[in-house]
């Protein structure tokens, strides 16, 4: 679960970034 709510977090980062 806390996996999964990191990843979605990095992602959103990620996406922000680019």
């Amino acid at each position: 679960m806390v996996s999964a709510l990191f990843l979605l977090l990095l992602q959103g980062r990620f996406t922000i970034a680019a």
